[in-house]
C-alpha cells in the first residue's frame, strides 16, 4: 500500500502547485 500512499502525496503537490500557479496569475 506504499504506492497508494506516494501517489496521494503526487496528488497533493500537483494540486498545490496549481493553486499556487493560478494564484501568482
Amino acid at each position: 500500500r506504499l504506492w497508494f500512499k506516494t501517489n496521494l502525496k503526487l496528488c497533493k503537490i500537483w494540486f498545490d502547485m496549481g493553486e499556487y500557479g493560478r494564484m501568482n496569475k
